[in-house]
């Protein structure tokens, strides 16, 4: 019996997939989307496909070795927006990190079913942060966007 793995890794690529394609075409300065946090010397926006939270497997429906369609499996990506300005403006970094936060958001919600990889995803929360950088000295505001995710395994 060969049991199916986890689609987490192949959501992650779909989703950066999605938001590259999608935020190349968005107006504005230039924006790095990327897999996981990114080093020093980077552009002043960002958008990462972070880490997978809180996954659980549950019986989904009666299979007799286990097998494929056996369990269901649920989880959490975080899509983080980090966007920069050097100096004190902060209601520009709000606007713009909610501005690509959205952009995040209409790409979950046109394709639900993330290409027939998952049963559905679909934007669960999200809050945000701002701060002063002082080395830098500028703002940032951060967007966390929590994608909840549904897949049958």
């Amino acid at each position: 019996m060969s049991a199916p793995v986890s689609t987490v890794p192949q959501a992650k690529t779909y989703l950066l997939g999605k938001l590259t394609s999608a935020i190349a075409d968005a107006p504005g300065f230039q924006v790095l989307v990327r897999r996981d946090p990114p080093g020093e010397w980077q552009p002043d926006d960002i958008v990462t496909v972070g880490d997978c939270r809180n996954r659980t497997c549950a019986p989904w429906q009666m299979v007799g070795d286990g097998g494929t369609g056996w369990l269901k499996e649920e989880y959490e990506l975080d899509v983080t927006i980090s966007v920069f300005r050097p100096g004190d403006y902060a209601d520009a970094t709000n606007a713009r990190a909610w501005e690509l936060e959205g952009i995040v958001e209409q790409q979950v919600r046109a394709d639900p079913a993330f290409g027939g990889l998952v049963i559905c995803a679909y934007p669960l929360r999200s809050h945000d942060k701002s701060t002063w950088e002082d080395t830098h000295k500028g703002r940032i505001t951060e967007v966390v966007l929590t994608v909840k995710i549904e897949a049958a395994l």
